[in-house]
């Protein structure tokens, strides 16, 4: 387990302490942190790479993706061939991540 995934599970482990405690003793400040958090973390998940070994995205639509000969391109995700695999003839996405959201402003 990497660092960002021990500070997670430590997060949500304060999180559910938070929900709990605020609703115990009516303190919102407790429930309202712990609905921040979770949005945090959220950002998180959205802003890092995912092996495709973990997991493969659980919606279809277009996502950053690593593939095995290196390339990131953005690339759509409909569905695995029946090895399991994702992408495009013997190269397949090793990694992907959700696509940034666009700068504001524009």
């Amino acid at each position: 387990m990497n660092k960002i995934d021990k500070a997670k599970r430590d997060i949500k482990k304060h999180i559910e302490y938070l929900k709990k405690t605020g609703v115990y003793y009516g303190e919102k400040e407790n429930v309202k942190l712990a609905n921040h958090l979770t949005t945090l973390l959220d950002e998180v998940d959205r802003n890092r790479w995912i092996s495709c070994d973990d997991f493969k995205p659980a919606e279809e639509g277009t996502y950053l993706c690593h593939f095995s000969d290196h390339v990131i391109e953005t690339y759509p995700f409909e569905y695995c061939d029946l090895d399991n695999t994702w992408g495009v003839h013997n190269v397949v996405v090793t990694h992907w991540m959700h696509k940034p959201a666009p700068p504001e402003g524009d």
